[in-house]
């Protein structure tokens, strides 16, 4: 009795959908390991190939579906049943890649290939297209031995390609000569100055970070360039004015800007960053350099510090043979006030009752300010937040020391901006959170500076600095130069540091759709010595004394001081006409982004 052609054809499906299966799993978790340098999952030897079994059964089951929808069409036998395999392929490979990044997966495809475009496809479609291949061998040939073998084969094969993939060969050089083996640059969201010890603050909120800061150099007076989240980083990545980058609100990309991370990358290092916000990640922000990054899926949102620290460790295990640039961020300090429990809660928090989650919220006509004792305990479960992390940065700094050694290890901490806790509710009804007025308590900054035996220990610098000044500070520090800011003064790394201006320039974050008026308008600000101007048309000019802010409640100077107003609003204009801004790209701004970041408060 002869076969049924069609039914033979039919037969086709399910190893061809097993194919398409192992295909769409395996070349997303390959892209997936390309981003995260092979430390964010289980050993690849193993997760790889239960991918392509996973991936494989769910598409048999998928082909044999296919078949039993084809065999009811006999009357056009080969035509359905050739509709069918491919089907079956399709649709198997597009559920097995559906799953995958699920798993976050995808989401390294992005940095992948802007790390290396050519490569790393060609090696990812090599290794789908064998594993493919060999999942078929193996599904359609399962009685012959040889051939089943030589399926087998081809799948491994396809592993040790998609191995390949993930390890492009680096194009890193030597490191210069003197060099620091580590930089690591720590930052903390939401982190006031004055509520460290380093800074006066009485309670012993920061024990780990006042020891580093004793053994390096303290930036009395530091002012991030905006008081967000992903603006600010931009400036200190890449030395320039988010006005510049075209990164002006949270949610969106920059615009071109080369970052200290491929700066360094050029020059023989490892360059990494494992961030606490889901989309505070280099791809996210298009900021190039970083050869492998970590943060949180978008459905996490952000991460308590220890899985911060965790997945920092990871990556300095897996980079301790060679030189490194490693960015972490932690994310702890921002609302809502929180600290997990432990003996961070209650050295401060004694009478936890919960998280205070009024953050970022201007108080509507007719309801009351926030009193005191509400204040106080939301202040205290802000330290508690802030001795928190602060444990874990000691764990950070301890972990690279003992891979480089003190003297060969570069750390640099400081914040992205700070927070209002309550003092701006009595004249804008905004009690907590940041990004609306620009004013001392979200603009000043911690910034300490610490490498054993180059850098100045216990010395502190008494005037005005901005975060811009980071990136080329590093490079300066490293024998070579980023960018057109100048570096920080008092490192001992220009000698013309005694030309350096005392004036630093930031402006607030630009709202998508404004409440109000004053929201809508432009706000900059300039520091000078003890002198902080803020000037919006729809605000007014506010004169601050921010060494006055720092003892007791704002008040306004601009009335009493004209002559000082109009000098600083001057250097205002002057700057902001020789730093022009460029054009947002919105369209970077997606749904996910924008949901994360309503999540968090932010109104665009």
């Amino acid at each position: 009795m002869k076969p049924d052609p069609a039914r033979a054809e039919l037969a086709n499906s399910a190893p061809l959908g097993a194919a398409g299966g192992a295909a769409g799993a395996f070349g997303v978790l390959t892209s997936w390991y390309a981003r995260h340098s092979w430390v964010e999952l289980p050993s690849p030897w193993l997760v790889l190939p239960l991918a392509l079994v996973a991936g494989a059964l769910a598409g048999t089951l998928v082909g044999i579906s296919a078949d039993a929808l084809a065999s009811r069409l006999r009357p056009h036998g080969r035509v359905a049943a050739r509709l069918a395999a491919a089907a079956a392929f399709v649709l198997s490979l597009g559920l097995s890649a559906l799953l995958a990044s699920g798993l976050g997966a995808l989401r390294g495809w992005e940095h992948a290939v802007v790390r290396s475009p050519a490569t790393t496809i060609a090696w990812s479609l090599a290794a789908a297209a064998l594993a493919a291949c060999g999942i078929a061998g193996i599904v359609a040939r399962r009685r012959d031995l040889r051939s089943a073998l030589a399926g087998l084969g081809a799948v491994l094969l396809a592993i040790g390609f998609g191995a390949a993939s993930a390890r492009v060969p680096s194009d890193r050089g030597e490191i210069p000569q003197g060099a620091p083996r580590a930089i690591l640059l720590v930052t903390i969201d939401t982190l006031r100055a004055d509520h460290l010890g380093v800074y006066g603050y009485p309670r012993e909120t920061s024990p780990q970070i006042d020891a580093l800061a004793r053994e390096g150099t303290v930036f009395e007076w530091a002012y991030a360039a905006m008081p967000s989240t992903d603006p600010s980083h931009a400036a200190i990545l890449t030395g320039r004015e988010p006005r510049e980058l075209g990164l002006t609100a949270n949610g969106l990309s920059a615009v071109g800007g080369g970052t200290i991370a491929a700066w360094f990358r050029a020059r023989g290092y490892a360059t990494g960053a494992i961030t606490s916000r889901a989309h505070l990640n280099p791809a996210a922000l298009r900021l190039n350099g970083f050869e492998s990054f970590s943060s949180p899926s978008t459905a996490t949102g952000s991460v308590e510090a220890s899985n911060t620290l965790d997945r920092a460790r990871r990556w300095l295990a897996a980079h301790a043979d060679v030189p490194f640039f490693l960015w972490v961020h932690f994310w702890d300090p921002h609302t809502p006030y929180d600290p997990p429990p432990g003996p961070e809660r209650s050295i401060f928090v004694p009478d936890y009752r919960g998280p205070f989650e009024r953050a970022r919220s201007l108080r509507q006509d007719g309801e009351p300010p926030i009193d005191v004792e509400t204040l106080a305990y939301a202040t205290r479960l802000y330290d508690g937040e802030v001795r928190y992390v602060d444990s874990r940065v000691g764990e950070l700094v301890r972990t690279v020391r003992t891979i480089a050694g003190a003297a060969n290890a570069l750390v640099v901490l400081a914040s992205d901006h700070g927070e209002t806790l309550g003092e701006l509710d009595a004249e804008h009804r905004f009690a907590f959170g940041h990004g609306y007025f620009l004013n001392p308590f979200e603009l000043r900054v911690p910034l300490v500076v610490a490498w054993p035996g180059r850098v100045p220990a216990g010395a502190r610098w008494p005037e005005p600095v901005g975060l811009v000044a980071l990136a080329p500070t590093l490079a300066r520090l490293t024998g070579g130069s980023f960018g057109e800011t100048r570096p920080l003064p008092g490192l001992d790394v220009d000698p013309a540091e005694g030309a350096v201006a005392n004036e630093v320039f930031s402006q607030r974050q630009e709202f998508r759709s404004p409440p109000n008026p004053v929201l809508a308008a432009f706000e900059g600000s300039v520091v000078d010595g003890p002198w902080m101007l803020v000037e919006n048309p729809e605000r007014g000019q506010v004169l601050y004394d921010v060494r006055a802010s720092a003892l007791g409640p704002l008040r306004n100077l601009a009335a009493g001081d004209p002559d000082r107003v109009d000098r600083l609003a001057s250097r205002l204009r002057v700057y902001l006409a020789a730093h022009p801004p460029i054009a947002v790209d919105t369209a970077t701004l997606t749904t996910d982004k924008r949901q994360s970041l309503s999540g968090l408060g932010y109104v665009h």
